[in-house]
């Protein structure tokens, strides 16, 4: 931990990269099932406390990437939506639209808000968004709206823990 601190300290704009790809990729329909964003922006934040690199570009890189990931994810569910039979997993769940459909009518955009907090759900319901033909401002409103209260939430939480944990060790 020591040396990945020294590094960041020495090259603080890594750390600003990582942040929006880390971000971006916990976002991303295609990336996010595989990919433990949550846990390494957690990680990130508390080698952001360690280095005592400036978390504001870290924190406006993390959101910008969140942002993104979220973005990418409903354009590309606009890109299938005249076909979504065609797209996994409702090609082989035909049903699946109907379920999707419905659920995104129900919940509608504060079902974009909410999934931002529920991993499984981050990246897909934008996707799904997208696809069942949410208005782009409605969708941008509440993309833009939990990426700035998660994204820090997950980045800050990291660093107070390091910051208790060295109190604690004093």
């Amino acid at each position: 931990m020591q040396s990945i601190a020294e590094f960041l300290i020495h090259y603080p704009a890594a750390s600003v990269a990582a942040a929006f790809f880390v971000a971006f990729c916990e976002s991303f329909v295609l990336v996010s099932f595989v990919f433990p964003g949550s846990t390494l922006l957690f990680a990130i934040g508390i080698m952001g406390a360690a280095a005592a690199v400036p978390l504001g570009g870290i924190l406006a890189a993390a959101v910008l990437g969140a942002i993104a990931g979220q973005a990418s994810s409903f354009w590309l569910g606009r890109s299938v939506r005249r076909s979504p039979g065609r797209v996994w997993p409702f090609n082989r769940n035909p049903e699946l639209i109907g379920d999707a459909r419905s659920l995104f009518q129900e919940c509608g955009i504060g079902g974009v808000f909410a999934s931002r907090f529920l991993a499984p759900l981050r990246a897909v319901v934008p996707f799904v968004a997208g696809m069942f033909g949410m208005s782009a401002g409605r969708f941008w409103l509440m993309n833009v709206a939990s990426a700035l209260i998660w994204t820090p939430g997950v980045l800050l939480s990291g660093a107070l823990t390091f910051v208790v944990v060295k109190l604690i060790a004093a």
